[in-house]
């Protein structure tokens, strides 16, 4: 998933284009102390840029995480008010709780207890029974 990149990304990603150019001009004129001192700003900037690149990968992740306590809540809730007096009600709600958590099938764990907490609480479909 490709995710527009933040102010800060972009004004690093610049400053550190500029600076790579003025290395290629100081290298032609072999500055020696030039070189030394646009090297240690390039790589500067390459920290800062990966630093930015983290911030907004964390933020993300966070929004993930923020949303499957969401899902998680919304889960326990249909579970709290599940009616299990048919196979046919039990079947439809397991559907729904399915589809709740089918955005997470990366997170396995997370996906497994819900469905375990599921079994507990009595939605188990017939062709579970057996597994």
């Amino acid at each position: 998933m490709t995710h527009p990149e933040r102010p800060t990304v972009i004004a690093a990603r610049a400053v550190l284009d500029a600076l790579v150019e003025v290395y290629a001009l100081a290298r032609q004129g072999e500055d020696t102390e030039m070189l030394t001192a646009l090297w240690t700003v390039i790589d500067a900037a390459n920290s800062t840029l990966a630093c930015a690149k983290e911030d907004a990968e964390a933020e993300e992740l966070h929004k993930k995480y923020y949303v499957m306590i969401e899902v998680a809540k919304k889960y326990y809730r249909a579970l709290d008010a599940a009616d299990t007096t048919t196979p046919e009600k039990v079947d439809k709600l397991a559907d729904e709780l399915e589809v709740l958590i089918e955005p997470f099938s990366d997170h396995p764990a997370f996906v497994a207890f819900l469905q375990m907490k599921r079994c507990a609480a009595g939605v188990v479909r017939e062709s579970e029974k057996n597994d």
